[in-house]
């Protein structure tokens, strides 16, 4: 809850600081939900969803490379389990 916060306290600082109609409308059509975030050995799982996307997950490595596809799930558990097979794949 807490990144999640911390993610719409910056979009609504970045949205009163840029006033330009070009990054109001990528703003407001950028609404990602942050579901779960888990650390596993150095690397960072995070299960979000987008209103265009569904439910994804992205892999964050030590090194701060980030890892994922854009496939669709249709629900949170099936993205977080499709990141936890990465995680244990090594990709």
């Amino acid at each position: 809850m807490q990144l999640h916060c911390l993610v719409n306290s910056y979009v609504t600082w970045r949205y009163n600081y840029y006033q330009d109609n070009y990054v109001d409308r990528a703003i407001a059509m950028s609404k990602t939900t942050i579901h779960q975030v888990i650390g596993i050995d150095g690397t960072t799982l995070i299960v979000f969803y987008t209103q265009a996307h569904c439910w994804q997950f992205r892999l964050i490595s030590t090194g701060g490379a980030v890892f994922g596809e854009r496939k669709i799930y249709h629900t949170p558990n099936t993205a977080l389990k499709a990141g936890l097979e990465w995680v244990a794949w090594g990709n």
